[in-house]
């Protein structure tokens, strides 16, 4: 049979869950690819023997799966597949009792780019997020530096940077919104009002829409909470009037605190009563 051919049987099998009978059919391929047979074909079989061997779920497989991958990277430095097999087996292998955290690490760095490459893939993200969780837990006590207070694991590892920001509008990493989106949420962020009163759109050119008017009112409010005085004492009233009423120093003491705002509308008040 050709190299084509045991792939398709080993491509059978695979949808059957034969995983056995598929790794034996997907070696077979690579094996006559490796002999010169169908050249075009070197990726993709890696790309399913490492699948199938995943699937056995079998520890001392797993370097094997780690060996294609880098192979199919060798071949094809923007394989997505590649990076996330070679993430999900090196993860397997940093649960041996000879593991490593900087196993888990490698593979984190793998499902990262995968995730780079295919920021839209489910199952790319829910791994990166089980390897980050993991990274997160304490190291185990042979894991740890014999050197100064690490000598009984006291010491906690660094975590991870987080996995990158997915966008809502683009979905790719690294910011988590753009476009129209983006200009509306800082725009509200720098009017201080509400994302959903910004993005109401007037009916026409020539109408001026609420936002103006939500602002306006939004200021109103703010100002007279700011300059009520209605919770000051007649006391605390007289003595704030006799401040802004005194021009030489030492001013008389105030018997509150109060803010500019407060001490602004006195005043104005207190000129309305001189010119009345």
């Amino acid at each position: 049979m050709s190299a084509a051919e045991l792939r398709e049987k080993g491509n059978t099998f695979f949808q059957a869950e034969q995983f056995s009978d598929a790794a034996r059919c997907y070696g077979e391929a690579l094996a006559k690819i490796r002999s010169g047979d169908a050249e075009a074909l070197e990726v993709p079989v890696r790309l399913n023997l490492a699948a199938a061997l995943l699937q056995l779920e079998s520890i001392d497989d797993m370097a094997k799966v780690v060996t294609l991958c880098d192979e199919v990277l060798a071949l094809d430095p923007s394989n997505t597949k590649a990076f996330y097999r070679r993430g999900i087996a090196q993860q397997a292998l940093a649960q041996k009792p000879d593991g490593s955290r900087p196993m888990l690490h490698a593979a984190r760095k793998d499902l990262l780019q995968a995730a780079k490459l295919e920021p839209s893939n489910r199952k790319v993200r829910d791994a990166l997020q089980a390897v980050t969780k993991a990274l997160e837990a304490p190291q185990k006590f042979w894991e740890c530096s014999l050197l100064g207070s690490n000598l009984y694991g006291d010491r906690q590892p660094s975590k991870p940077p987080p996995p990158p920001s997915v966008c809502s509008v683009c979905r790719r990493l690294g910011h988590s919104a753009c476009g129209e989106s983006l200009w509306l949420t800082e725009r509200a962020k720098w009017l201080s009002m509400p994302d959903s009163e910004v993005a109401k759109v007037p009916k026409s050119f020539e109408d001026d829409g609420t936002l103006m008017e939500a602002i306006r009112a939004s200021r109103e409010e703010y100002q007279c909470g700011i300059s009520d005085l209605s919770h000051l004492s007649d006391d605390e009233r007289d003595a704030l009037e006799d401040c802004i009423d005194s021009i030489d120093r030492p001013f008389p003491p105030l018997k509150c605190p109060v803010s500019l705002g407060q001490a602004v509308r006195c005043a104005v008040e207190m000129w309305d009563d001189a010119g009345a």
